[in-house]
């Protein structure tokens, strides 16, 4: 059980890879609630490094529409970071829960967001991980002001710029593939495809933040995403997020205002230089309009479905694991040979791979997580404080990160062919062996 001094800890709010989240408030004013984020230090996940930027980039935040970092607590067991409550959880799980939902309703919320982005965007901060999992409710009852308010969190994949050295340095850090894939921007992909990451001029910008918001209002008006090809397929999503290939023709979409598909427009436009800032966007007509529509919009069970589609898919996935599992082999050579038959399986699996990017005959980080992210989400799935199937996404990414490392041998960030041939038994036995963890934990959900 995680103690901290000088505070009373109470349920937990959410748990993740090496961190556990819980209510709680100081002893000398129970009034006042706080999370209190505990990261434990013997987990082999837990960064330092990583968590010092987190630390820093809380530091630096003082605005309503944004988590605020109230101290920092270390002990032996663990680094604690007290943080401003958001008791109301996620932001699509309040509209279900709202029953009643308008377009003025969906207005007022993402101008909150806009306001926290635009903050950020002046201080030199860009957040890079937008998503309706990072909007939370700041009150729980309904009738108070805090119920319609909410705060951005999670600040773990945040860039600023005053922690680069160098211009160089920063646009560097903005060439980095980060984020979750159905909110990215087409520039993100676009420069994690290409070859020479030398050019200065290559990164992307706080637009990335503004393609997010819009993806989020899209789906609030209309209760799914504007990029979701009807196979889950993730080289079709890709390209209809690069060619900005969504509409407005469903039903759902007869009662929103042309304001609001205005807004959109504007947020989804896929040529970087014409897409609006953050400052932009809160100067849009939408934000001024007095009249919007009041009458509920029809997608709450579109949005309902929407979650619980996730939720299916990690278990259908679950399924299949057991199924791999019951195939492969229990012995293992380390090197595959020239004659070895497994040499053509290996040469398949490395061109599917690198089809995820660019096809340049090297696998690159960004290919391998969004393989990873394809075929292998359930290994990174765990039922959150509500019971819902989530993605831990940056378990996901450091288990990308081991494999890529597992088969470079000559370290220079990339798997060759040949490096991935070889080490194919290796690649395969790490995923089996992170396959039985996770179905372990599956089939001892019911006593935990």
């Amino acid at each position: 059980m995680v103690k901290l001094e000088g505070y009373t800890l109470g349920e937990a709010l959410g748990e993740g890879a090496f961190a556990v989240c819980r209510l709680g408030h100081k002893n000398d004013n129970p009034t006042q609630k706080v999370a209190v984020k505990s990261l434990m230090r013997d987990h082999p996940n837990f960064d330092p490094t990583a968590l010092q930027h987190e630390i820093n980039i809380m530091k630096a935040i003082n605005h309503p529409r944004c988590i605020g970092l109230i101290e920092v607590r270390e002990d032996d067991k663990a680094v604690h970071l007290v943080e401003e409550l958001a008791s109301g959880g996620e932001l699509f799980d309040r509209i279900i829960e709202l029953g009643h939902f308008t377009e003025k309703d969906a207005v007022h919320l993402i101008h909150q967001v806009f306001d926290g982005i635009q903050y950020l965007h002046t201080h030199g901060m860009i957040h890079r991980d937008l998503k309706p999992e990072n909007l939370l409710m700041v009150g729980k009852e309904p009738g108070t002001d805090e119920y319609m308010q909410l705060k951005i969190a999670d600040f773990g994949l945040s860039a600023q710029r005053s922690e680069s050295k160098s211009d160089a340095e920063w646009n560097k850090t903005l060439q980095e593939f980060c984020g979750t894939q159905d909110y990215l921007a087409p520039e993100v992909f676009k420069i994690g495809a290409a070859r020479n990451k030398k050019d200065p001029s290559l990164h992307y910008t706080g637009k990335v933040d503004v393609w997010s918001c819009g993806v989020i209002y899209y789906i609030m008006l209309c209760g799914y995403p504007p990029f979701w090809p009807e196979d889950d397929e993730i080289l079709k999503m890709i390209k209809q997020i690069t060619d900005g290939d969504y509409s407005f023709h469903s039903p759902q979409w007869d009662p929103v205002s042309e304001d609001s598909k205005n807004f959109i427009r504007a947020c989804l436009t896929v040529e970087v230089n014409d897409r609006p800032t953050s400052i932009e966007c809160m100067n849009h007509p939408i934000f001024k309009n007095d009249n919007l529509p009041t009458e509920p919009l029809g997608m709450l069970d579109e949005l309902a479905k929407y979650k619980a589609r996730f939720k299916e898919k990690a278990v259908l996935k679950g399924v299949r694991a057991m199924a791999r599992m019951e195939l492969l082999g229990k012995s293992m050579h380390w090197e595959v040979k020239a004659d070895d038959p497994r040499q053509k399986e290996a040469d398949n699996l490395f061109t599917t791979i690198d089809s995820m990017g660019d096809r340049n005959g090297s696998l690159e980080l960004f290919e391998i997580i969004l393989y990873m992210q394809e075929h292998y989400q359930h290994i990174f799935s765990h039922k959150d404080v509500d019971g819902q199937m989530v993605v831990d996404e940056e378990k996901l990414k450091s288990f990308a990160s081991f494999l890529r490392d597992s088969l470079d041998r000559d370290r220079d960030g990339l798997i060759s062919k040949e490096e991935f041939i070889k080490g194919y038994c290796i690649w395969t036995m790490n995923i089996h062996k992170a396959e039985q963890q996770s179905m372990k934990n599956l089939l001892a959900k019911d006593v935990y």
